[in-house]
């Protein structure tokens, strides 16, 4: 039997009502929410639930549309949730970040140095 048909229901709605709650303060420091089985297992331990695992989390995954509109991916290291936290884009133009903070850092320096005589 599996996990969810033990709990029934309340263990689906609490482990959206948890994630969703995840996936909030994700958006809310403006960054990705992947949690682990084990994040997950002490998450819904204070609600009052069993361990979770990627065994037990794809068939409540399956049976549950709400559940697949809050979670982008899920593999056997844990879940990625939907977050508006979007991933920088690793082909961009890099910027030259070392020139720019260098230049400033002489200039204070000079003016400091001006400033002593």
């Amino acid at each position: 039997m599996r996990l969810f048909e033990l709990a029934g229901q309340e263990a689906a709605e609490d482990l959206i009502l948890v994630l969703r709650n995840q996936i909030q303060r994700a958006n809310q420091s403006d960054s990705e929410a992947n949690l682990s089985w084990t994040a997950i297992t002490n998450l819904m331990k204070s609600a009052g639930h069993g361990n979770y695992s990627y065994a037990s989390f794809k068939p409540m995954f399956d049976a549950h549309p709400e559940l697949q509109n809050i979670v982008r991916t899920f593999n056997q290291d844990g879940v990625e949730l939907n977050t508006t936290f979007e991933k920088p884009d690793d082909t961009s133009d890099a910027v030259d970040t070392t020139s720019a903070p260098t230049k400033k850092v002489q200039q204070m320096a000079k003016r400091a140095t001006n400033k002593r005589i």
